[in-house]
C-alpha cells in the first residue's frame, strides 16, 4: 500500500464513520451546558446527540460534528488528488536540480498521513 492508498483508506472510514454517526448531514451540532452539572450537551435540531462529563468535551465534539467531518474528507482528498500526480515525478530533474513539485507534494502527503500514525498500516518512512 502507498501512501495515497493509506490516506484515501483512512478518508474512506473517516466518511464512513460520519456518515453513520449523523441523523442528517448539514445539521450543525452545539454543545450546551447539562444544568445542574459540570457535564456538556451535544445537540442538533432534533434533539440530544450525546452528552459528556465536561463542557468542553461537549465543545469539541460539536465542533467536530459528521458534516465538518465530511467537509474534512471531501478537502483531503482534493490535496490528495493535486499531490498525487507530482508524487511520481522524478526526484531531480536530468541536470541534478530537485524537483520542488514533486517533493512539496511528498511532504504534504506526509503531513496528511501523520494524522493516522498510529494506525497499524502506517508506515515510519511517511514521518514528517
Amino acid at each position: 500500500m502507498d501512501i495515497t492508498e493509506f490516506i484515501a483508506a483512512r478518508l474512506d472510514e473517516d466518511e464512513a464513520a460520519a456518515n453513520a454517526g449523523a441523523r442528517r448531514v448539514g445539521m450543525p451540532w452545539r454543545a450546551e451546558p447539562q444544568p445542574g452539572t459540570p457535564g456538556g450537551l451535544v445537540i442538533d435540531e432534533l434533539g440530544l446527540v450525546g452528552s459528556t462529563g465536561g463542557r468542553y468535551a461537549a465543545e469539541h465534539i460539536a465542533r467536530h460534528d459528521p458534516a465538518r467531518a465530511l467537509r474534512e474528507v471531501k478537502a483531503k482528498r482534493a490535496i490528495v488528488r493535486r499531490c498525487g500526480w507530482s508524487v511520481n515525478e522524478p526526484d531531480q530533474y536530468p541536470n541534478g536540480l530537485v524537483s520542488p513539485r514533486a517533493a512539496l507534494s511528498r511532504q504534504n502527503l506526509f503531513d496528511l498521513a501523520a494524522v493516522w500514525s498510529d494506525h497499524p498500516d502506517y508506515r515510519d518512512e511517511w514521518r514528517p
